[in-house]
C-alpha cells in the first residue's frame, strides 16, 4: 500500500517516470523517459483493461 501512495505523490508533483525494455534474444535494451500520464477514462484504458475482471 506504501508504494501506490508514493506513486500517486510522485505523479501529483510531476515526477517523470522511467521504463526499460529488453529483447533477451538480441541483448538489447531500450530506457524511455517522461512525464506519467493516466489514461484512465480513455479508449486506449478500456481497450488495456478489457479482458482482466479485476480492473472492472
Amino acid at each position: 500500500m506504501i508504494t501506490v501512495i508514493l506513486l500517486i505523490i510522485n505523479y501529483q508533483i510531476g515526477s517523470k517516470v522511467a521504463v526499460a525494455v529488453t529483447e533477451h534474444d538480441k541483448f538489447k535494451g531500450y530506457p524511455f523517459e517522461g512525464p506519467a500520464v493516466i489514461h484512465q477514462n480513455e479508449q486506449i484504458f478500456k481497450d488495456a483493461t478489457a479482458s482482466r475482471s479485476y480492473c472492472g
